[in-house]
């Protein structure tokens, strides 16, 4: 059974922030821009890069207009042959747009460095198991990443309800990494 978490729509401050987040506080709030997860991006990639924290990685996309290198920091699960990562905010994703235009990655994670083809989940099984490996899986970075997008103190219950709410929210895929 899912939880769902309450979601209410952006204040008027806010309108920028996409539903998919709620209106979770002023501080929050700013995180869920575009200028704001480009500021996280800014900050966490020269660390991430080579030191992934369990749980999350470094996608290399080639843009789909520019043909340059982009490097989002993701949340990731790797299990075995195959990574499971969402679109938070679905199609607004510029990263989402350009592994649509070239499905050619790089992940950079917590145990393994590869190139992958990013892929839609294949029918209800594997989207079940994406989603029990996206939202089961808990590190202790996820604390942090509640922290930052939710009001209250995180707990393991608080952590699942929001990556479930990511995962319904958002565009599910998989990864299949290469040897």
């Amino acid at each position: 059974m899912t939880t769902q978490a309450k979601v209410s729509a952006p204040t008027q401050a806010t309108s920028a922030v996409p539903a998919v987040f709620g209106d979770e506080g002023w501080l929050r709030n700013r995180f869920h821009t575009r200028r704001g997860a480009a500021l996280i991006n800014l900050v966490t990639r020269p660390l991430w890069t080579r030191f992934p924290p369990h749980g999350f990685g470094v996608l290399t996309t080639v843009g789909r207009r520019t043909g340059l290198e982009r490097r989002p920091c993701i949340r990731v699960v790797v299990r075995g042959e195959r990574a499971f990562l969402v679109s938070i905010v679905g199609a607004r994703a510029d990263w989402l747009r350009n592994v649509r235009h070239d499905d050619r990655v790089h992940l950079r994670a917590r145990g393994t460095t590869t190139a992958a083809r990013v892929r839609d989940p294949d029918g209800a099984d594997e989207l079940r198991e994406a989603r029990r490996a996206f939202c089961e899986a808990r590190h202790p970075s996820d604390y942090i990443e509640c922290f930052l997008h939710r009001k209250g103190a995180p707990s393991k219950r608080r952590i699942r309800e929001l990556h479930e709410h990511w995962f319904d929210q958002g565009t599910p895929l998989v990864l299949d990494l290469e040897p």
